[in-house]
């Protein structure tokens, strides 16, 4: 009852997503780890944590680029094209396992239900490359995302 003390925690929601995932698409597309939070106060600050584990690429001089959507909107602070995204890495071997990490804080303003999915563009100066997620010879890899809802 009443407002939270600015800077609390009002709520956590968390996701797993430990399914083998690939892509070969230059434009981002959507990995499937995603998680669903409902503001308690449009005042609210939404932070958002992603951990992606055994990322793997199949091509040397390869990029990928990734973001987080909140519902169909790219919340990279500069936009929503490919170049606009929270997070690129160059890969200069071919065949190595990275682990790639978001942290982002969000204002959606609303207190409606709102999904913040984890995109991904595999793309490369020479082409014909593949990005893998949870890719692990032994194991079952898991990935996360954590939305944690922030008092204003």
């Amino acid at each position: 009852s009443g407002s939270p003390q600015s800077g609390g925690v009002i709520q956590v929601v968390n996701a797993t997503y430990s399914t083998f995932f690939s892509t070969s698409s230059g434009s981002l597309v959507a990995t499937g780890l995603a998680a669903t939070i409902t503001p308690k106060f449009s005042t609210s600050k939404i932070l958002i944590l992603v951990s992606i584990t055994d990322a793997y690429q199949t091509t040397s001089s390869y990029s990928v680029a990734y973001t987080v959507y909140r519902n169909s909107t790219n919340i990279a602070p500069t936009g929503s094209g490919l170049n606009q995204n929270l997070g690129y890495t160059y890969i200069t071997s071919a065949n190595p396992q990275i682990n790639m990490n978001i942290s982002n804080l969000d204002s959606p303003a609303t207190t409606s239900s709102t999904t913040y999915n984890f995109q991904l563009a595999a793309y490369t100066n020479n082409g014909g490359s593949t990005m893998y997620l949870n890719y692990n010879y032994n194991n079952v890899s898991i990935s996360t995302i954590t939305l944690l809802e922030i008092a204003a």
